[in-house]
């Protein structure tokens, strides 16, 4: 138990550091290439922190490990909408560019239902078995594509005027950060679930459970770090671009590339679970929208509201257990 507890808050201590340094080493990359907090957010920091999901998944695909693989991915993605933005939004309001609003969060609602659409192969024909294959794996791919692409094309030749940088690191020293950032998100991400795992099954609780409810939110913990880091360094759109990115990278990227190691078998009980996450970006979306289209805020009764949905799924959890 020590020595579980050990791997646990030492894995934590990483992710701290190597969130900090990954975002420093980001923003650093951004200025010299000109590119926007949301760009750097929805792609070089959404990429690293999203390296504990890509390892867990590789390794749980290889071994068959369905479940842990759904769950894992799902399961992040509530986490980092409703817990991780509910718990910023509680702190400072959270204005973001406009076009995180029109562009990546209507994305990642689409990515959702197709992902919905794609697993749930008995709706359309009941003998079916639900299994994400290679093929649909691919056509979630096709997505990231859509993503990389739309991100890349907004942000060409535009620097955000909020853009603010206060460390002018070189180029070898800033990529130093961010490989460095990335390497002990991954170790530290890792310690912390093997942790977190190790000591709730000599508590008593399941397998399963843990797979569902510990893993998925022990791997969110990167964006968690990194979201409030980016806070503290005044890089508010980087915060919340860093969630929606790491959302359709966990599902077009992971979870997709998870399905072209193996197919990977899905019990509709997660559909639950599939379509919280789905509506929190539908909430999110309508919310940023507003009536007059103005720049998506998130304030502190958004917060309130984020983390009482977020504990209702965790009960839920809990009751679905003992069943």
């Amino acid at each position: 138990m020590l020595l579980d507890l050990l791997m646990l808050f030492g894995g934590l201590a990483m992710l701290i550091f190597g969130g900090e340094r990954l975002v420093e080493g980001a923003s650093a990359m951004a200025y010299r290439w000109g590119m926007s907090q949301r760009a750097v957010g929805l792609t070089l920091v959404a990429f690293g922190t999203s390296a504990p999901e890509l390892f867990v998944n590789l390794l749980a695909s290889w071994y068959g490990q369905g479940e842990l693989t759904l769950g894992n991915i799902i399961g992040s993605n509530i986490f980092n909408l409703l817990a991780v933005m509910g718990i910023m939004a509680l702190f400072t309001h959270i204005k973001v560019e406009r076009a995180l609003v029109l562009v990546e969060i209507p994305l990642s609602f689409m990515i959702g239902i197709a992902l919905f659409l794609l697993i749930n192969d008995a709706m359309w024909e009941k003998e079916q078995t639900n299994v994400l294959s290679r093929q649909e794996g691919l056509v979630l791919i096709l997505f990231f594509l859509m993503f990389m692409y739309t991100v890349m094309f907004l942000s060409r030749g535009r620097r955000s005027a909020d853009f603010e940088i206060k460390v002018y690191y070189p180029l070898w020293r800033a990529l130093l950060y961010f490989i460095g950032g990335i390497v002990l998100l991954g170790v530290g991400g890792e310690l912390t679930v093997k942790g977190a795992v190790n000591t709730a099954l000599e508590l008593g609780v399941s397998v399963y459970f843990v797979s569902v409810l510990g893993i998925a939110f022990g791997t969110s913990l990167p964006e968690l770090v990194t979201s409030i880091v980016a806070l503290t360094k005044k890089l508010p759109s980087m915060s919340v671009a860093n969630l929606i990115g790491s959302n359709i990278f966990n599902v077009a990227f992971i979870l997709a590339l998870s399905a072209v190691v193996r197919p990977i078998e899905y019990d509709p009980i997660y559909n639950v679970d599939l379509w919280l996450f789905i509506m929190s970006t539908f909430i999110l979306w309508t919310m940023g929208m507003g009536l007059q289209g103005k720049k998506l805020e998130l304030k502190r009764i958004h917060g309130i509201i984020m983390l009482l949905l977020f504990t209702a799924y965790i009960a839920y959890i809990f009751v679905r257990e003992l069943r």
